[in-house]
């Protein structure tokens, strides 16, 4: 079950990443702002740039936030699916 949790968390992870990318930015989408940055000197960098590159670092900050809230919310889950298989097993 975790391996599967875990992947199904990279992939939400993944599609917001690239629902950000793709969004429209100072008349092209943030990914074009970020298209080869990391292989660019920051001082080359421009205003709009340098604004892509932490809207994006924002976004990632707030996803691991909410990642690990929900797994901290999700803790009791696999212990009260427990307690009802056995409640089920014992009735039957």
């Amino acid at each position: 079950m975790q391996h599967t949790l875990r992947e199904h968390l990279i992939d939400v992870r993944g599609e917001l990443s690239e629902a950000l990318a793709l969004r429209p930015y100072d008349g092209a989408t943030v990914a074009a702002f970020l298209d080869g940055t990391g292989l660019r000197p920051r001082h080359t960098w421009d205003q709009t740039t340098r604004q892509a590159v932490q809207i994006v670092t924002d976004q990632a900050v707030l996803v691991d936030l909410w990642l690990r809230y929900r797994m901290a919310t999700l803790a009791p889950w696999p212990k009260q699916v427990w307690r009802a298989a056995l409640h089920e097993k014992r009735r039957s």
